[in-house]
């Protein structure tokens, strides 16, 4: 998976039209995820990191719509 993802961290692959692809750049790599991750965690499990992760993307989910996004 990462692997792929590897190939075309900057630039996005020149094959298909733009129209077929969506493609974004990650603003992290994986290994910095992890680490960071590890430090903002602090105390909690890595379940409740998950849990409070899900609450904050329904939260910003839920504003995209409010505002038609």
């Amino acid at each position: 998976m990462f692997a792929v993802e590897a190939q075309y961290y900057r630039d996005p692959p020149q094959l298909l039209p733009a129209n077929y692809l969506k493609f974004h750049h990650p603003y992290f790599t994986p290994s910095e995820v992890e680490k960071l991750s590890d430090k903002q965690r602090g105390k909690l499990s890595i379940t409740q990191e998950e849990k409070a992760r899900q609450q904050a993307c329904g939260f910003i989910e839920a504003v995209g719509l409010g505002i038609g996004l």
